[in-house]
């Protein structure tokens, strides 16, 4: 065999070995086309709050969550035992742009005009609409399953939702007839037309203040006069609310009517986003006051 004949045929070999391996990591390597939409890891999904949180953490595979909001891990996050080892950011807009995700969510207001500038960087973006009723939350959650290729993983949590909130439902009839106080650290409390009055009525408890509606201070005079029989209080497992020295909670009076009610104290985590886990607070509520 001459030399010439020998370099053609080690040439011949080294070019079918390349076109080979080149073959092989077509076919290995993942594309953003076909396979895209069920695998996962294939989506670089980026959360700016801790509601969008929630829902990003409920329904999109961990592969896919390139980022969640600084507040993940805190303890108004339902899922901040899911968001332990995943990055979590600032909102901003230098940041998010360089970390080059597929999907941006949001579900406060205040970021409209960072969502805005995404858009115009071509980034798609997602804001949680605002759920104002339980069929609105579901529809809701299928949608986000949806857009996030989990049309089957909503499916599976709408139902339990639907499940859990029939159970507590069924269960209204045991619950003997209070009419409760409920009580921040801030020192607010609730009339009728809002998420925590909905949470009362989905528990088959009653809302002492009824005859107020929204939002309000405590109402000292009132209470101190006619003081309740059963406190719910929820946000003391939050730091952030239960150390500020400026709420109306920490009144002599109020801690006095504390001390004599009953107090049912829900964890933070149950209270989150809107109302989006009432049934299992409604739960919580209910088999707390059965078992006393």
């Amino acid at each position: 065999m001459t030399f010439p004949r020998l370099v053609l045929k080690v040439t011949g070999a080294v070019a079918r070995c390349t076109a080979l391996l080149l073959l092989l990591t077509l076919l290995l390597t993942p594309t953003r086309g076909l396979f895209a939409a069920d695998t996962p890891g294939q989506n670089r999904i980026i959360s700016l709050d801790y509601c969008a949180d929630q829902y990003v953490l409920m329904l999109a595979p961990r592969g896919d969550i390139l980022a969640l909001s600084r507040e993940a891990t805190s303890a108004v996050s339902h899922f901040k035992d899911r968001a332990q080892g995943i990055r979590q950011i600032r909102p901003d807009a230098d940041l998010i742009l360089s970390l080059k995700p597929s999907l941006v969510v949001s579900s406060f207001p205040r970021h409209q005009d960072l969502m805005t500038l995404l858009d115009r960087a071509n980034i798609k973006t997602l804001i949680v609409p605002y759920a104002a009723n339980f069929d609105s939350q579901q529809n809701h959650l299928q949608m986000l399953a949806n857009r996030f290729n989990q049309h089957e993983r909503g499916k599976e949590i709408t139902q339990a939702r639907a499940k859990k909130r029939q159970l507590v439902l069924s269960r209204q009839k045991n619950i003997p007839a209070i009419k409760a106080l409920y009580l921040t650290p801030g020192g607010y409390t609730t009339g009728r037309g809002t998420g925590m009055h909905t949470l009362f009525k989905l528990a088959g408890i009653g809302n002492m203040l009824d005859f107020k509606k929204g939002w309000l201070p405590v109402p000292l005079e009132h209470l101190i006069v006619q003081p309740p029989t059963t406190i719910i209080t929820s946000f003391y497992d939050d730091p952030e609310m239960a150390t500020s020295p400026w709420g109306l909670a920490h009144h002599d009076a109020v801690n006095t009517m504390i001390n004599k009610a009953r107090r049912i104290d829900v964890p933070s985590h149950l209270m989150a986003c809107n109302g989006l886990f009432n049934p299992a607070a409604a739960d919580f509520l209910q088999q707390k006051i059965l078992a006393q």
